[in-house]
């Protein structure tokens, strides 16, 4: 028996252990205690047990870490099987005979027995799920049943044939705990390694050899549970990265898989049937599983990058110099050419009597000069869209006139040279705008009243706001705005002159409607990466007026039916989109550009200060706000006859931190709402399946647009970004405190 420890605290325990194993010692056995670089904790070892017949103590000769003590151990006995044991684990009555007992088989190279929690708390929390006893080194549910075959044991009770480690050598000291990290999969390599060596061998489950494991109260906290999911994620891509991601993680995707569709059902049953833990349960199975590929995934690319970095022979090859490729737009009923004669590739934003009816990239070889040479080209790209404008009817008529008064808010660092470019364009709004407040989120720097100090109008006002973050900025306007309407925008959103005309249109088109969103379509595009952002999805959802109600739904259409009837659309209003996760991740609302009755905001509280560019989040503010206003029973409005021209990053790195932080943002928001209104957990367990489906499978939605040529790295950093949002979400939320 091999047993290993580097902490004196443990010493009552280590004790207990010891006495328990010597006292099962048979003829021939003998226990080896092995201690990792610690001189105090070796010589009371051995002034304890130096005596006793059959027991060794020994300094740890390898690495320091627990894999370094079991190869010691390993070298220094001589039995045909090395059993190993925690310095945390007793065993029971029996559990030395039953290991030994399966070694009759000669079939078999290693055993792994039952390991029970002895919590120090005398209970698990109630949050703990049964699936996650691994978190603390102990049986968890889904494992095999007694006399199963496994991929490996847990090291806490283990046993290997002599023979196995002469086959396929001793553990790895790259992988294993070392001192408080709580790291591991060093039993799993070797498990793996055993059966490539040993093909006709087999690691079996014995549940009739138990030890309890002694659980510390401390190892009962979420936050040691979060730290262990973590570095078990690390430790796996350690592992995939010696032995490949397929046997690294054979047995990990089924449990996986059952964490995410049956536990979360399973503990949502025990809350419905009154036992209202079980919804800490089910959020614990998520979030366990979200940090735990977060980690994964953080070591993957790290790894990744420290291979590739600098490295010539692995270095991308240049790409061809991009082409700029601007934004005409192109009304086909008015008969006018734009007054741009641009030569190359060119995106045309097609309008019918000023309604957006869709985007085609067309190509001129020679300057084009007649409407004809606009509407041929738009025809040989897109027939159906060049029909769709001849087919369109009517115009676009006046809107009633409105007496509310409308405030916009941009919040801006003072970096962005665009910003000038905003700020006129909405002071030059020909609908309603009574008032601009620019937010300085950085009023130190002097940034923004440089770029500002060429503009004078009475109704724009500079606010300064030192707490950093958009959601602080836009709270400090909405509390300046005197407007019963807010709009928000960014400073590098550039919006067309009917901007808030139609917004706020929509906003104030039936009382039941809470806020609204608009068209954001690119700037232009002067980089590849900018085209890239575009198709990995960009900000724009469709090109009809659209609406989420609650309730009041064929009113609310009506109402949003004659306002774009109004603005010119062909079409009337239609239902909106709910996509797999509807309405949690609330990504059909449309983002970035939002307006809000003043009221409503303020009983809404405002954007959270936990969310959104400037915390540790990146983005989901605006998400979270449209999703608390359609949870209140309001309904959600997206109108593109509202646009604002968004200028998209212009480089790789910008580009994918961009997406990364949209990554981030979504589950950040998603766990900002299971956190706070854990009644939702229900409703959003039974949508998990579809999600998931959509966010990974090739063949879904989402990804079956994208071109096959699309990098794989920004999709990676997407899905990294959505397994980190969840922690990012918690830190931001504690730096409020």
């Amino acid at each position: 028996m091999v047993i290993c420890a580097y902490d004196e605290r443990r010493w009552p325990v280590l004790e207990q252990a010891v006495t328990e194993t010597v006292d099962q010692l048979r003829i021939g056995d003998e226990v080896v205690v092995v201690i990792d670089h610690n001189p105090a904790l070796l010589a009371r070892a051995r002034d304890a047990w130096v005596a006793l017949p059959g027991v060794q103590v020994l300094p740890n000769g390898g690495g320091r870490g627990l894999s370094g003590g079991r190869n010691t151990g390993i070298e220094h006995s001589s039995a045909p099987v090395v059993a190993f044991l925690d310095d945390d684990a007793i065993p029971r009555a029996g559990w030395l005979d039953a290991l030994g007992a399966r070694f009759a088989e000669l079939s078999v190279a290693a055993v792994g027995g039952a390991v029970q929690p002895r919590w120090e708390a005398g209970a698990p929390p109630r949050w703990f799920p049964d699936e996650f006893g691994w978190v603390v080194g102990c049986d968890y549910r889904g494992l095999p049943g007694d006399g199963a075959p496994i991929r490996n044991p847990i090291g806490a009770n283990m046993a290997i044939a002599r023979d196995a480690f002469d086959a396929a050598g001793g553990f790895s000291e790259r992988l294993g705990r070392t001192g408080e990290l709580p790291t591991g999969c060093e039993e799993t390599e070797l498990g793996i390694r055993i059966r490539a060596e040993l093909p006709g061998r087999v690691v079996l489950r014995d549940t009739a050899a138990v030890v309890d494991h002694l659980v510390p109260v401390a190892r009962g906290k979420l936050r040691y549970f979060v730290r262990r999911c973590w570095n078990e994620g690390r430790s796996k891509a350690a592992l995939s990265a010696l032995v490949g991601s397929g046997a690294a993680l054979a047995s990990e995707r089924g449990h996986a898989l059952r964490l995410v569709t049956e536990a979360p059902a399973r503990y949502l049953r025990q809350a419905a049937s009154g036992d209202l833990s079980g919804l800490a349960r089910a959020g614990s199975c998520l979030l366990g599983l979200v940090v735990t590929g977060a980690g994964y995934l953080s070591a993957r690319a790290r790894r990744v990058a420290s291979v590739t970095g600098g490295d010539p022979e692995t270095a991308e090859p240049a790409a061809d110099p991009f082409t700029p490729i601007p934004l005409v737009d192109l009304d086909l009923t008015s008969r006018d050419a734009p007054e741009s004669q641009p030569l190359g590739e060119v995106q045309v934003l097609v309008r019918a009597h000023g309604w957006p009816l869709g985007q085609t990239r067309v190509r001129f070889d020679s300057a084009p000069r007649e409407f004809s040479d606009w509407r041929s080209a738009v025809a040989a790209a897109d027939p159906e869209l060049a029909a769709s404008a001849e087919r369109a009817r009517g115009a676009a008529a006046p809107l009633p006139a409105s007496s509310e008064t409308v405030s916009v808010v941009i919040c801006t660092l003072g970096r962005n040279p665009l910003l000038a470019d905003t700020v006129r364009a909405v002071l030059d709004q020909r609908g309603p705008m009574d008032e601009l407040l620019v937010i300085d989120n950085d009023p130190g720097s002097g940034g923004v009243t440089g770029l500002l100090a060429g503009i004078s109008d009475p109704r724009l006002r500079i606010v300064d706001e030192p707490r950093r973050g958009a959601s602080h900025a836009r709270n400090a306007g909405a509390r300046q705005a005197g407007g019963t309407l807010l709009a928000f925008t960014d400073d590098d959103a550039v919006p067309d002159p009917d901007w808030t005309l139609h917004l706020t249109a929509a906003l104030t088109a039936h009382p039941g409607i809470g806020c609204a969103t608009g068209l954001v379509l690119p700037a232009g595009f002067e980089s590849a990466d900018q085209l890239r952002f575009e198709e990995y999805g960009g900000f724009a959802k469709g090109y009809a007026t659209t609406y989420w109600a609650p309730a009041d739904g064929p009113a609310i259409e009506a109402a949003l039916t004659s306002c774009a009837r109004a603005a010119g659309s062909p079409t009337d209003a239609i239902p909106g989109r709910r996509g797999a996760a509807f309405p949690y991740t609330a990504g059909e609302f449309g983002s970035g550009v939002v307006a809000l009755r003043a009221q409503t905001f303020a009983e809404l509280g405002g954007f959270d200060p936990a969310l959104g560019p400037g915390t540790p989040t990146h983005a989901g503010e605006d998400l979270d706000l449209c999703r608390r206003v359609y949870l209140s029973g309001a309904a959600v409005a997206y109108h593109p006859a509202a646009i604002v021209r968004h200028h998209h990053r212009a480089d790789d790195a910008q580009l994918r931190e961009q997406i990364f932080g949209y990554g981030v943002g979504l589950t950040a928001a998603l766990a900002k709402l299971l956190l706070t209104q854990p009644r939702h957990l229900v409703g959003f367990a039974a949508r998990i399946p579809a999600a998931a489906h959509m966010l990974f499978a090739s063949d879904s939605k989402k990804n079956a647009a994208l071109p096959s040529d699309f990098p794989a790295e920004l999709l990676r950093a997407e899905r990294i970004g959505m397994l980190l949002g969840p922690l990012r979400y918690l830190r931001s939320r504690g730096g409020l405190r």
